[in-house]
């Protein structure tokens, strides 16, 4: 990021902070609306209370808890939907009524189901869901089926194939489901504790600086919920952006490993070494091998295959 741009963002804060500043001037009363230097005093006398480090704990053990669970189950559910189509005709609608119905309506009717200790885990996990089941069923309709036959032609496992070819289809499909998902389970979980008051939360706290017209508080752990949101957000996509480029490192690393052996025993030639990555007797998987080898151009057609073409070089 240039200099400029960071120029241009602390501007744009600044803007805001005055425009927000002017704005509680123009009030005259901080139980309507706090300045911002009245919220960071506020926020400065949480931090170093027990209580707040408490509270901020267990609400993110909630959310994190609805968060993963809501990801595995939306994934499953997508993937079922699209290796069966009865599986879809069923899930469709309820991930259709979750999306459309409003959060509060979800919260108060957990309330009543589960009670306020589980009320905010399961109402994460409601709000989470849609995201990744759209995700997962976008990328299995782009997922090219004729390279994953083909790969399984030339020998490769089902690991292999889902960790080199899958996976990267999918990962970027998931990224973004996650990205808006990871500040949506934030304004759920909040919105969840705040009407069901579990022990030791943010909502709880939000309640009981409103029941005291403590607007700096307010505002205070309003501006904690909003930055955990952004964190968990950047957090979840630099962990899926590291997942997938994994597999390409780990075809890198076995390259280098391969031209470093080729090297200490004398072999030389590129089909020799793409013996050590994968092991194939036949001509078409030595060919695909020693395209990985080389790493530059597409690999050539083998003798006597019949896939029309053969993918580019993962590198």
């Amino acid at each position: 990021m240039t200099s400029t741009t960071w120029v241009k963002r602390l501007a744009i804060a600044v803007f805001w902070l005055a425009a927000w500043q002017l704005a509680a001037w123009a009030a005259g009363n901080s139980l309507l609306l706090c300045g911002p230097l009245d919220a960071l005093g506020a926020l400065a006398a949480l931090l170093p209370q027990g209580a707040f480090w408490e509270s901020l704990g267990c609400s993110l053990g909630r959310i994190a808890a609805g968060f993963l669970a809501a990801a595995a189950l939306g994934c499953l559910l997508g993937a079922g939907a699209r290796a069966w189509p009865l599986v879809g005709d069923l899930v469709s609608p309820l991930m259709s009524v979750v999306k459309g119905a409003p959060v509060v309506c979800i919260i108060v009717l957990l309330l009543v189901l589960l009670g306020s200790s589980q009320t905010t885990i399961v109402a994460v996990a409601l709000v989470v869901a849609p995201p990744f089941y759209a995700s997962v069923r976008e990328a299995a309709a782009v997922r090219d089926p004729g390279l994953d036959e083909m790969l399984q032609v030339f020998g490769v496992g089902r690991a292999r194939r889902l960790a080199a070819v899958r996976w990267p289809q999918a990962a970027p499909f998931l990224r973004a489901a996650a990205g808006t998902a990871a500040a949506m389970a934030w304004k759920a979980g909040v919105a969840a504790e705040l009407l069901g008051l579990p022990a030791s939360s943010i909502g709880e706290q939000v309640y009981l600086a409103k029941l005291t017209l403590d607007t700096p508080g307010i505002v205070a752990w309003t501006a904690v919920a909003v930055l955990m949101g952004w964190l968990s957000e950047k957090l979840v996509m630099a962990l899926l952006g590291a997942l997938e480029n994994a597999p390409r490192r780990w075809l890198a690393h076995r390259v280098r490993r391969a031209q470093a052996l080729g090297d200490e025993v004398g072999i030389a030639s590129p089909v020799e070494r793409s013996r050590v990555i994968c092991p194939k007797p036949d001509d078409a998987g030595q060919a695909v091998a020693d395209s990985c080898i080389r790493g530059v151009g597409a690999p050539t057609r083998p003798a006597g295959a019949d896939t029309a073409a053969l993918p580019a070089p993962i590198g």
